[in-house]
C-alpha cells in the first residue's frame, strides 16, 4: 500500500518519497494553476487581455531528490493595450502550511495567492495583501480587481 501525504510537511520529511508521488503532485498543481487562471480570466473586464504564453520553471530540492526533472509552468498576464496590468506567477508547491504559493502583482499592490487545501483535495485559494501577507482573505473577483 502506498503511503498517503497529507501535506508538505509530511511530504519533506518522509525517508523515501516516491518519484510517482511527486510527479503526480506536480501535475495536480499544474492542473489547479490552469482551473485558477481560467476562473481570474472570467473576472477581468472586457478590456483586459490574458496571455499565458510565458512561462517559469519549477524546479526544487524534493524534485531533485526524487529524479524529477524541472517543468515549465504557465504565467498569467493580463494586458491593458500594450501595458501589463495583472501578473501572476507560481512560486512554489512546497510550501509549509499550503498547498501551493504564487505571486500576484499590479499597478494595485502585491500579494500571495495560497492554496490552504490538503494535497489532492478541491483548492481553498485564499490571497494576502503586501505588506500584511499573513492575513489571508477569500479570493474573489473583487480581491483580484484590488492588484489592477
Amino acid at each position: 500500500m502506498r503511503p498517503q501525504y497529507r501535506d508538505v510537511l509530511e511530504e519533506v520529511t518522509a525517508e523515501d518519497l516516491p518519484r510517482e508521488h511527486v510527479v503526480r503532485r506536480i501535475d495536480d498543481w499544474a492542473e489547479r494553476i490552469g482551473k485558477l487562471y481560467d476562473r481570474i480570466s472570467g473576472w477581468l473586464p472586457g478590456d483586459i487581455k490574458v496571455d499565458r504564453s510565458d512561462t517559469i520553471s519549477m524546479s526544487s530540492n524534493i524534485m531533485t531528490a526524487t529524479g524529477v526533472t524541472s517543468r515549465s509552468l504557465p504565467v498569467f498576464r493580463g494586458r491593458r493595450g500594450q501595458a501589463v496590468a495583472l501578473t501572476i506567477e507560481p512560486e512554489g508547491l512546497w510550501i509549509v502550511g499550503a498547498n501551493g504559493r504564487l505571486k500576484a502583482y499590479g499597478a494595485g499592490g502585491f500579494a500571495h495567492i495560497v492554496d490552504r487545501a490538503k494535497n489532492f483535495q478541491q483548492p481553498k485559494w485564499e490571497i494576502a495583501f503586501s505588506p500584511d501577507r499573513h492575513t489571508g482573505h477569500p479570493l474573489t473577483k473583487d480581491t483580484i480587481l484590488r492588484l489592477i
